[in-house]
């Protein structure tokens, strides 16, 4: 069963990326977004060999989101 959604930090997406396993996170949840902070530190270094899988996965997946999530 599929969570609700999550909005994900840059380290969960490294360790996945690293791993080929992006698609964990639809898998696990019904919607997957990351802020635009997160898009700028992931997309930082193109050079690295994971950079593609992650910029396919994400590139319309982030959003910018107001107020408090406690």
């Amino acid at each position: 069963m599929k969570s609700g959604l999550v909005i994900s930090d840059s380290g969960p997406i490294f360790s996945l990326s690293i791993i080929d396993k992006l698609e964990i996170l639809d898998e696990m949840f019904e919607e997957v977004y990351i802020p635009p902070a997160v898009w700028e530190e992931i997309t930082r270094d193109k050079t690295k060999n994971y950079f593609r899988k992650m910029n396919d996965f994400f590139k319309h997946r982030v959003k910018k989101y107001q107020g408090s999530m406690s």
